[in-house]
């Protein structure tokens, strides 16, 4: 058996942490839904905009007691009032957590058969060693 890239896939998606979904993401399942990173930062951009927190032609974000009590420790939110846009980003995707599938290419991808595992994705080895003359094993 010779291993092509299609024979496997990784899934990777994102869930929120209770913060977030306090705030951010109400009324999304319960904190349940998975989301790729585009839609979840799509819902923080969302909020911003429809909260008018956008500030200096959009490069920095206006703070609100939701969004600093999320992202920032008490002490920094006091001396805070706006930031910019990548440092939330980058506060933003440490708050997600991550999940991790691997489907079978014969599976056809199908999302509903994928089981999902929290945390990041194992290292994978694959090995074939050869094994009395053409037989060749697979690890």
């Amino acid at each position: 058996m010779r291993l092509t890239d299609s024979s496997f896939f990784l899934l990777c998606l994102l869930s929120c942490c209770a913060r977030l979904q306090k705030y951010l993401f109400t009324g999304e399942d319960d904190g349940k839904k998975l989301w790729s990173m585009k839609d979840a930062k799509q819902v923080l951009w969302d909020y911003t905009k429809a909260h008018e927190l956008d500030v200096a032609g959009g490069q920095r974000v206006r703070l609100d007691p939701a969004l600093s009590s999320t992202f920032y420790p008490e002490s920094a939110a006091r001396n805070l009032t706006d930031v910019a846009k990548h440092d939330l980003s980058s506060r933003f995707d440490a708050h997600m957590l991550e999940y991790h599938a691997i489907v079978l290419g014969d599976s056809g991808g199908d999302l509903a058969e994928a089981k999902f595992v929290k945390g990041p994705v194992p290292c994978i080895e694959v090995s074939v060693e050869q094994r009395q003359g053409k037989k060749q094993m697979t690890k």
